[in-house]
C-alpha cells in the first residue's frame, strides 16, 4: 500500500461524529480496549503511539518517540478524560515492538469486535473537532504530529456548511468580538 495513501483517499464517511465514538466505546466490554479508545478519541493520536503515551493530572498527553518524535496533546473533549477514566492507564497486552505493528494488532481488534470505524478514524475526528473548537491551526498539526499544510490538506476540507455555519455562530457570540 507504500505511496497510494494521501488526502484524497481520505473521505467524509471515515470521520465518525462524537457519538458515533461514544457509541462504539459504550459497546466495548473490554476496560483496556475501551482505554485505547478513549486515547484516541480524546487526544487524536495515532494507533501505534498507544505504548508510548502518558496522561498527566491535569490531563495533557504526552506522546514519547512517536512517528514524528515526542509531543503533547490537551484533551478535545476534556471532559471525556473523566469519562472514560483515562487517568486510569489501561494498556492491552501489545507486545509488539514496532509502531506498525502496533497499529496492525490495533486494526485486528477493531475490525474483529465490529467497531465501525478504523483506529485511524477518531484521530480524524480530532482534528476537524480542534478546526471547529477554534483551536489555531499551528497548535493542532503540532499536537497532531504534522505539519500545517498536512493537517489542512487532510482535515479542513471536511468542514461542512452546517460546522461552518456553528462555527460562525460561536464566533459572532463572543462578547469581545469586534463590533
Amino acid at each position: 500500500l507504500s505511496g497510494k495513501y494521501g488526502p484524497k483517499q481520505v473521505s467524509p464517511q471515515d470521520i465518525p461524529s462524537d457519538e458515533d465514538i461514544l457509541r462504539a466505546w459504550e459497546g466495548i466490554d473490554n476496560k483496556e480496549w475501551r482505554w485505547v479508545l478513549g486515547v484516541f478519541a480524546t487526544y487524536g493520536i495515532r494507533p501505534s503511539e498507544i505504548l508510548h503515551c502518558e496522561i498527566d493530572s491535569k490531563g495533557i498527553l504526552t506522546v514519547r518517540d512517536g512517528k514524528t518524535g515526542s509531543r503533547r496533546a490537551w484533551p478535545l473533549y476534556p471532559e471525556w478524560v473523566e469519562l472514560f477514566g483515562l487517568h486510569d492507564r489501561r494498556i492491552p497486552p501489545i507486545e509488539r515492538p514496532s509502531n506498525r505493528a502496533t497499529g496492525q494488532l490495533v486494526g485486528k481488534y477493531f475490525s474483529r469486535h465490529d467497531i465501525p470505524f478504523t483506529p485511524k478514524a477518531p484521530r480524524k475526528a480530532w482534528s476537524v473537532r480542534a478546526i471547529l473548537f477554534g483551536m489555531p491551526v499551528e497548535l493542532a498539526a503540532q499536537q497532531q504530529g504534522h505539519s500545517i499544510l498536512v493537517h489542512c490538506n487532510m482535515y479542513a476540507r471536511w468542514i461542512t456548511e452546517e460546522s461552518q455555519q456553528r462555527a460562525y455562530d460561536a464566533i459572532m457570540a463572543r462578547p469581545d468580538r469586534p463590533v
